[in-house]
C-alpha cells in the first residue's frame, strides 16, 4: 500500500509539474490584445485620467498613446453593452479615473453577450470577473485543446503597450480589398445577411442594456466621472444602412441622459470616413484613420479641459 502510494504521488507531482509548465508557456507567449490592455490596466490604474470601453470599432479607433490624459482602453472585440458594464464596475475597483468613453454604436443597444462570451474571452483570468458559467479552469490559460497552443503559432501582432495594434496593412491590398467588397454582389448580399443579423431589434435586450447604462450614467454622476458615449467612424458606405427605428431607440435615450455637462454624446459615424486608405474595412479604420480619430478626440477632450 505505501508503495502504491507513494508510486501514485509520485505520478501526481509530474502531472502537476508538467500542468504547471504547459501553463507557464502559455502565459509566456499570450500575445492577445486583452492581456496587453488588462496589463497596462492594472500596472497604471492609479494614475488614469480616463478609460475607454465599447468593441473591437473602439478597440481600433482610439491610441491611448496619442492621448494627452493618460488614458486606457479597454475595449474588446465581439463586445455588449452588458460586458462593458461589468468591466467598467470591475475597473472602478481599481481606479478613479476622471472620464470615461463608452461606445454606443448603433445598434449596440440590441445586443447582449452571455457568460459563455466572458469565459471564452477569458474574463475570469484577465479582469477577476465571473458569472454563473466560470469554473476553475477560466483562471487558466492552458486548456483543451492543447494543440492550439502548442503545435499553431501564437498571433503575430504588433501591439504597443497599451493593446492596442499598430501594425500596418499593406495600402494598396486593403483599398482594393474593400473596393472588390463593395462591388462584388455575392459579398453584399452575405454582408446584408450579417447585418440583418446585427441590425436585428431585441425588445429585451434594449430595455435590459437601457437600465444597465442608466446606472452607469448614475455611477458616474455620483463619483464626479464625466460620462462620454460616442460612436467610431464607419466608411461612408456603410452609414444609414440602418433601418430609422434604432436612430430612434438611442435618441430616446440619449436624449434623457446627455446634458452636455456631466453626460456627452459625439457621433464621429461620418468623421473623416470617405477616404478608403482610413479603413481596414467597411466599418473598422486602420492606423491612419485611428491617427485621425484619436486626435479628435484629443481635441475635444482638450476642450473639455483635460
Amino acid at each position: 500500500m505505501r508503495k502504491f502510494l507513494l508510486k501514485f504521488s509520485i505520478f501526481l507531482l509530474i502531472v502537476l509539474a508538467v500542468m504547471a509548465g504547459m501553463e507557464y508557456y502559455v502565459r509566456c507567449v499570450d500575445n492577445s490584445p486583452l492581456r496587453h490592455r488588462s496589463d497596462y490596466f492594472f500596472e497604471h490604474a492609479g494614475e488614469l485620467d480616463g478609460i475607454i470601453y465599447g468593441p473591437s470599432l473602439t478597440a481600433r479607433a482610439i491610441n491611448p498613446e496619442w492621448l494627452s490624459p493618460s488614458t486606457a482602453n479597454l475595449a474588446m472585440a465581439g463586445g455588449a453593452i452588458n460586458v462593458d458594464y461589468k468591466v467598467f464596475l470591475k475597473s472602478l475597483e481599481h481606479a478613479e479615473p476622471k472620464f470615461v468613453i463608452f461606445d454606443l454604436t448603433l445598434a449596440y443597444l440590441e445586443r447582449r453577450n452571455d457568460a459563455t462570451y466572458e469565459n471564452l474571452r477569458r474574463l475570469p483570468y484577465y479582469y477577476g470577473i465571473w458569472n454563473e458559467k466560470a469554473q476553475l479552469k477560466d483562471l487558466f490559460l492552458a486548456r483543451a485543446p492543447f494543440a492550439d497552443h502548442f503545435l499553431n503559432r501564437p498571433r503575430e501582432a504588433d501591439y504597443n503597450k497599451y493593446g492596442f495594434e499598430a501594425s500596418i496593412p499593406d495600402e494598396c491590398d486593403n483599398i482594393a480589398k474593400i473596393k472588390r467588397q463593395i462591388e462584388n454582389k455575392h459579398f453584399q448580399l452575405i454582408a446584408k445577411k450579417r447585418a440583418g443579423r446585427r441590425l436585428a431589434l431585441n425588445d429585451a435586450n434594449y430595455h435590459e442594456n437601457v437600465a444597465m447604462l442608466e446606472e452607469l450614467v448614475t455611477t458616474c454622476r455620483e463619483r464626479n466621472i464625466t460620462l462620454i458615449f460616442y460612436e467610431p467612424p464607419k466608411y461612408c458606405e456603410a452609414v444609414n444602412v440602418a433601418p430609422p427605428v434604432h436612430y430612434y431607440r438611442r435618441s430616446a435615450f440619449l436624449d434623457r441622459v446627455v446634458d452636455n455637462k456631466t453626460v456627452h454624446w459625439w457621433d464621429l459615424s461620418d468623421f473623416q470616413n470617405e477616404e478608403l486608405d482610413h479603413f481596414l474595412n467597411l466599418i473598422h479604420v486602420n492606423i491612419r484613420g485611428a491617427e485621425l480619430v484619436t486626435e479628435e478626440i484629443d481635441r475635444r477632450l482638450e476642450e473639455m479641459g483635460y
